[in-house]
């Protein structure tokens, strides 16, 4: 989080204008004293910074969630493939056989393809909740109020986290799978019964993994967004408070005088 000295200085130049706006009269003096105005913008400003990183963070918690869902799909279409190439094997032509297993390369080379994008898309999610939970914190830090922030922001970044590992394993599990059907496509081409059966089923068991782990990555993915949700909210809740105590404090002054 930004030193003070190197705060964007527009965010007080709109506060103040908020604040002379609601005074009433044109010639409204601001009565609060500069410290205190100056710690109530910082409050607004690292709100609004946490605010924004938490919905930066959701956002990509749901885009991850949607990728794991689809990489989960492809391999589930993998495992189909890689049963049908099994079945091919012990009771169809050699043709068929090799057929079933040049689709099982292809369903299964998909369901890489579509895990690299969900684990790509965890590991950015990933780094949003980092970077929304190190503003929570900071935020917590400066604004004593604020302190039960950082819990949801947190939450969201160690669920991120969980889906960006899952996912990754998932990634591998896909690449296990398609160089097990490569080569019972081989085995296949070559007449190669038994080759063709045992790399199949190594296809089907690594296929299967990758299913599970990308839809255990969706599913935190899922739950990081809801938190990271539950943070953002509170953050623009902070951002409000901190702006109408500014209001209502220049209100307070002005009726004194």
């Amino acid at each position: 989080m930004a030193h003070p000295s190197t705060r964007a200085w527009s965010v007080l130049a709109l506060v103040l204008v908020l604040v002379t706006l609601l005074a009433g009269p044109a010639n409204a003096r601001l009565l609060l004293d500069e410290d205190t105005i100056s710690e109530k913008v910082y409050a607004v400003e690292d709100a609004t910074a946490t605010e924004t990183q938490e919905f930066s963070a959701e956002e990509k918690a749901f885009n991850s969630e949607e990728k794991s869902r689809e990489a989960a799909e492809a391999s589930e279409e993998a495992v189909k493939a890689t049963e049908k190439a099994v079945d091919a094997a012990e009771h169809g032509t050699p043709k068929e056989a090799m057929d079933a297993a040049n689709d099982a390369v292809y369903k299964a080379e998909e369901a890489v393809m579509l895990s690299a994008e969900a684990s790509q898309a965890a590991t950015e999610a990933a780094t949003d909740a980092a970077a929304g939970a190190f503003e929570s914190v900071e935020e917590a830090v400066e604004h004593s109020e604020n302190s039960e922030n950082p819990n949801d922001a947190e939450k969201s970044a160690a669920l991120a986290e969980e889906s960006a590992s899952e996912a990754e394993e998932a990634a591998f599990a896909a690449e296990d799978a398609a160089m097990s059907a490569k080569e019972a496509a081989t085995a296949a081409q070559k007449g190669d019964k038994e080759g063709v059966l045992e790399a199949a089923a190594e296809a089907e068991e690594a296929a299967v993994e990758a299913q599970e782990l990308s839809q255990d990555s969706a599913e935190a993915a899922a739950e990081a967004a809801e938190e990271a949700d539950v943070a953002a909210e509170q953050a623009s809740m902070d951002k409000e408070d901190a702006i109408e105590s500014i209001v209502s404090g220049k209100e307070s002054n002005e009726d004194e005088n």
